[in-house]
């Protein structure tokens, strides 16, 4: 695993932790001391949870929310059932086309026999 995605791990776990009211920021520091960086960008997440208080959207937006995306759910299922029931349709049409031009050729061909 490149160490870049390791410390992105390492900052993904202590966030977790954050919310969770448990604090490792020293393990981490202490399994990573060549990272000069990490005390710095632990303490940064410790202070944005500090200052950012959760927040949840009104019912009413989430129903809305819930309804728009049934309904878009909706609309996707007609608009794939409409492409199938289109594209059974065009390959019917052709061979229709295709039995047509055969027999306008024999009738053409008995004509030309007589």
């Amino acid at each position: 695993m490149p160490y870049k995605n390791l410390i992105s791990d390492v900052l993904a776990a202590h966030a977790d932790q954050i919310l969770q009211d448990q604090n490792y920021e020293e393990n981490y520091t202490k399994l990573f001391p060549e990272n000069k960086n990490l005390p710095s960008l632990l303490n940064l997440a410790e202070q944005v949870k500090e200052t950012l208080h959760p927040v949840s959207p009104p019912n009413a937006f989430k129903e809305q929310l819930q309804r728009d995306l049934m309904a878009a759910a909706r609309l996707k299922q007609i608009q794939a059932k409409q492409q199938n029931e289109t594209s059974l349709f065009v390959p019917l049409l052709i061979s229709a086309v295709i039995a047509l031009m055969g027999l306008m050729f024999l009738r053409l061909r008995q004509q030309n026999a007589m």
